[in-house]
């Protein structure tokens, strides 16, 4: 992964678009989902573990310390955290 780079912050938050309706395929609208990586400990082949969010708003300091971030340290896995949509800045509609 060339983007994981020494000089870089290790958290950072991009975004996924997203089918609004994904059981319609005629609604073709889609929209861009919020989810935070943290790739400070990962070496290939490490593992990637997924916080899967609930209904709040992310925040990035969830990949910075806790048991996740201690688990990813230890194993040199990769942490990504999604955004529920609806919560936080992962808004599919108005």
């Amino acid at each position: 992964m060339d983007w994981i780079t020494p000089d870089r912050d290790p958290v950072e938050t991009r975004w996924v678009t997203q089918r609004i309706d994904n059981f319609n395929l005629q609604d073709t609208r889609t929209w861009e989902q919020r989810y935070i990586a943290n790739g400070r400990y990962f070496e290939i082949d490490g593992p990637i573990y997924i916080f899967v969010g609930g209904q709040w708003q992310l925040d990035r300091l969830w990949l910075e310390r806790g048991l996740l971030y201690d688990i990813a340290r230890e194993t040199n896995g990769y942490i990504v955290a999604t955004e529920h949509r609806y919560y936080g800045e992962s808004r599919p509609t108005e």
